[in-house]
């Protein structure tokens, strides 16, 4: 299980480590860390992934995209936080700028999640992005996203095409559609064992929320769900989207999933934490889980102690 948290949009960082604390309570070990997500200027990931690991020893995922930055700057950021201690990162190409705040302005775009993913593979090789040789292998282990969009096939495609270029771990966009669970069977299918697929849960805090992003691309957000939540305000509104959330997660343990990756909402950790609190009460005992080949969304784990090799899924908590 892993637990989004983004960084605020302002330098002020005491709630945002406030909330980071209550997660860890609940039982939460890694934070995944969005950059820049839907377009929207937030404190650096980076800064917010070194705090963390200072603070709390939690081991941060830290979001790569590739809208904001060229690959000289990728790099860079890559060898920093390598030599602060994080190692996992999910690599994405980012949302359009055009969902956020400065709708104008000129994306990069010097290549894609794919690329990115090809420029990993060689650091882990010893290679930079450039094709001169490191020091060493960099034992970095990285993931990707996974859309559902209406149509599963163009993804899907996608999909493997991340995990041919050794990503170990897939995020899917968040589920409000029992059905979505079902469609992911295919997804889980097709990995076999070559990654681990974790289920994106977020739980509603409103009917205007759940209307938002339903307008977001690649959203599937049902009108009953929006339906739901109108008659609710405040945090009787969190209530139902939180029941909405808990009963998704059963539906997920029903079809055999029992990886979850949970997003905060607006720095709610209160949600998250009841969530996580949620998941970890119903997941199967050690041992009791179907085999850890990727069938079931359980990736083999490493070892404890030891670092997570590119034949490994990664070590992402419960």
């Amino acid at each position: 299980m892993v637990v989004e948290l983004d960084p605020p949009r302002a330098p002020a960082f005491d709630r945002y480590l406030q909330a980071a604390r209550r997660l860890q309570a609940a039982g939460v070990t890694h934070i995944t860390i969005a950059d820049n997500s839907l377009a929207h200027a937030r404190l650096s990931n980076v800064v917010a992934a070194v705090l963390l690991r200072q603070a709390f020893g939690l081991s941060p995922v830290v979001h790569l995209n590739s809208r904001d930055r060229n690959l000289l700057a990728q790099q860079s950021t890559v060898l920093g936080l390598f030599a602060a201690g994080v190692r996992h990162f999910l690599l994405i190409s980012g949302d359009a700028l055009a969902l956020g705040d400065h709708p104008d302005g000129k994306a990069v775009y010097e290549t894609d999640s794919l690329g990115l993913m090809e420029r990993f593979r060689g650091l882990r090789a010893g290679v930079d992005f450039f094709g001169r040789p490191l020091e060493g292998p960099l034992d970095v282990c990285y993931g990707g996203a996974l859309n559902l969009g209406r149509t599963l096939g163009p993804h899907l495609r996608r999909l493997a095409a991340k995990a041919d270029r050794g990503a170990r771990f897939f995020f899917t966009q968040p589920i409000f559609d029992p059905a979505d669970l079902e469609r992911l069977l295919e997804a889980r299918a097709l990995l076999g064992g070559r990654g681990t697929l974790y289920i994106g849960i977020m739980p509603l805090i409103s009917a205007a929320s759940a209307r938002f992003l339903a307008g977001v691309p690649g959203m599937n957000v049902p009108s009953d769900v929006v339906r739901a939540l109108e008659p609710y305000t405040g945090e009787a509104a969190i209530e139902a989207g939180l029941a909405q959330a808990e009963a998704l997660i059963e539906r997920a343990f029903e079809l055999g999933w029992t990886r979850f990756y949970l997003i905060t909402p607006y720095l709610r950790a209160s949600t998250t934490a009841r969530l996580a609190r949620f998941v970890l009460a119903r997941r199967p005992p050690t041992g009791a889980s179907p085999a850890d080949d990727g069938s079931s969304g359980v990736g083999t784990s490493a070892r404890p102690g030891a670092s997570v090799g590119v034949e490994a899924a990664p070590e992402l908590g419960p």
